[in-house]
């Protein structure tokens, strides 16, 4: 299961290569409902390029931002949006990529099960193969608030800054990161690869969260 493309790879050798890579710390939000691009609160969509045009133009939207110790993470999906995504059977997840790829990454997943919201922390081995949630603390991640509606899924969550997945540590805000966003299926409870939905990805910008 290869959770995001190799497309990636050559953008990142590109973009390396051309040294645009940079690295911003970011500033505590208030609230946690600002909107993207203010007060400290980064987005990442589906389509490419949605969030930084107009919210309500994105079919998946992630919203990311400090609030105090953690970051506070908003993954939200709108089937009834462009691309009709249905919900059901369906997994939206940003991820959080050192190298711009989705390799050796803790990923924060949404997805509908038995009616109800269901965020988890979850693992992208070297392989690119995410492992599920399982032998994952999950209390690292804390949650605000979930929404499962035939309108929209929502999974608002505080993850903290520095994360433990499979013994391996990850400092978010000492360490900077790239987001990546994604969608794809969910069957019997396993986080299968993206088929048809290209992941979208901050790279070259990088975050100190």
């Amino acid at each position: 299961m290869i959770f995001f493309g190799g497309f990636l790879v050559l953008l990142l050798a590109v973009l390396m290569v051309s040294g645009q890579t940079t690295a911003t710390a970011r500033p505590d939000l208030k609230t946690g409902l600002e909107a993207c691009g203010t007060g400290g609160m980064t987005c990442i969509g589906i389509p490419a390029g949605c969030a930084g045009k107009n919210e309500s133009s994105c079919d998946v939207l992630a919203k990311v931002g400090v609030m105090g110790p953690f970051v506070h993470i908003d993954l939200s999906i709108w089937p009834q949006r462009g691309q009709k995504l249905a919900l059901a059977g369906r997994w939206i997840a940003v991820g959080f990529s050192e190298s711009g790829q989705m390799e050796n990454s803790p990923v924060v997943h949404c997805f509908e099960e038995g009616g109800k919201a269901q965020p988890k922390l979850t693992y992208n081995n070297n392989a690119n193969d995410n492992e599920g949630w399982k032998d994952i603390d999950q209390t690292q991640l804390t949650i605000m608030h979930l929404t499962a509606e035939a309108s929209v899924l929502t999974c608002s969550v505080h993850l903290k800054r520095k994360v433990v997945v499979k013994n391996l540590s990850f400092d978010l805000a000492g360490t900077k990161h790239c987001l990546i966003m994604a969608t794809g299926s969910l069957v019997g409870g396993v986080i299968k690869a993206h088929a048809d939905i290209n992941p979208e990805t901050s790279f070259p910008d990088s975050y100190l969260f």
